[in-house]
């Protein structure tokens, strides 16, 4: 699967459920697609992906934030893999 483009999710959490909500987060990389929110996001083939949690007048506020590369340069270091062969 080749994606472009960022995505981004934000929702607020309880200050008690960051370590749990990091356990869930880190499982579900490893698996190679987050769902939060009911969104979903692939996390396996990113250039930048951050995960920040933030205290707020309301509470926790959770950001997910995926970058992928372009496609003319994900196509770029693909051709660069395979000139060695």
């Amino acid at each position: 699967m080749t994606n472009s483009g960022k995505r981004k999710v934000e929702m607020a959490i309880a200050g008690t459920d960051v370590p749990a909500m990091l356990h869930t987060l880190a499982e579900q990389a490893e698996k190679g697609m987050l769902e939060i929110g009911g969104k979903r996001i692939a996390v396996d083939e990113y250039d930048t992906f951050s995960v920040s949690f933030r205290q707020t007048k309301a509470g926790m506020r959770l950001r997910v934030k995926v970058k992928y590369a372009k496609a003319d340069q994900a196509d770029a270091e693909q051709d660069d893999d395979t000139s060695d062969e």
